[in-house]
């Protein structure tokens, strides 16, 4: 077991150490640079295995999930892949809380390749990716994803991105499930905008290096969308707010302008943070 300290406040390094004295197989490591991505790149150096597999601190695995690990690691050659995302409640929802907001699925019923012309990714959730590979592609990019307190999203799905480009394959297995504690602050309408601000944040990094387009080029395409996208989303939540029961209107407003607030954000720092 690794544990990688990135300048925590707490009494981690004293637990630590003490594992460590007791338990050879424990090993413990310090880095300063406070990024997830850089705590995970940290990590996985030390690492021994053949196979990396990420998991948020907040999961639960349910009987057979490493089972299933090492069944598809043996009998599709994927190196890279992932499965599904459930929410878990500690706590009753409230009723405009809906599973499909909390959750991550693709459309497929079996061990399937992902499209890399639709962009599709696996979540980070249950992220697993050959550790080579990895380091091949330079590890996460710590310009994406948390910072200490700072959310941040998307440091896997970048790396899925350039995987795309080199025509890597990456798997998706709705077998390979785990649940997700859903804490009281993501039951809050707040959160929803507040993680759609972050995303933008780390998507304005992807479209700078990934999409090929000149910057003003980019900068206009996004301005398009959100005028588009909001005519859309809002004509399709309006419609169900109308005739839908169990459509409220937090729904409506997560519905109709979530999109816009994770553009919006990606505009202002195309235009403000063009490197």
């Amino acid at each position: 077991m690794i544990i990688v300290n990135n300048n925590s406040t707490d009494d981690t390094e004293d637990m630590a150490m003490s594992f460590s004295r007791h338990w050879p197989f424990f090993k413990y490591v310090t880095e300063n640079d406070q990024w997830l991505s850089k705590a995970r790149n940290t990590g996985s150096y030390l690492a021994t295995g053949e196979y990396l597999l990420f998991l948020d601190d907040d999961v639960i695995l349910p009987a057979g999930y490493l089972e299933r690990f090492f069944y598809v690691k043996n009998n599709y050659g994927f190196k890279c892949w992932g499965g599904v995302d459930m929410p878990y409640y500690e706590t009753e929802k409230p009723l405009w809380v809906k599973d499909t907001y909390l959750q991550f699925r693709l459309p497929y019923t079996a061990f399937h390749q992902v499209n890399a012309s639709k962009k599709e990714c696996v979540t980070g959730f249950s992220f697993i990716i050959e550790k080579k590979l990895l380091f091949d592609m330079g590890g996460f990019d710590p310009r994406v994803g948390m910072k200490g307190d700072v959310v941040g999203y998307g440091e896997e799905t970048f790396l899925q991105h350039r995987l795309h480009d080199l025509a890597v394959p990456i798997g998706y297995d709705p077998e390979l499930r785990l649940y997700h504690h859903m804490l009281p602050h993501k039951l809050k309408l707040k959160w929803y905008f507040d993680a759609a601000d972050a995303l933008g944040k780390s998507q304005a990094v992807f479209k700078r290096d990934l999409s090929g387009l000149p910057l003003y080029l980019l900068i206009t395409k996004t301005f398009a969308e959100i005028w588009i996208v909001t005519l859309v989303d809002l004509s399709k939540s309006s419609f169900k707010i109308v005739f839908y029961k169990d459509y409220y209107w937090q729904n409506w407003l997560i519905d109709s302008f979530k999109k816009i607030y994770k553009r919006k954000k990606l505009l202002k720092d195309l235009i403000y943070k063009p490197k």
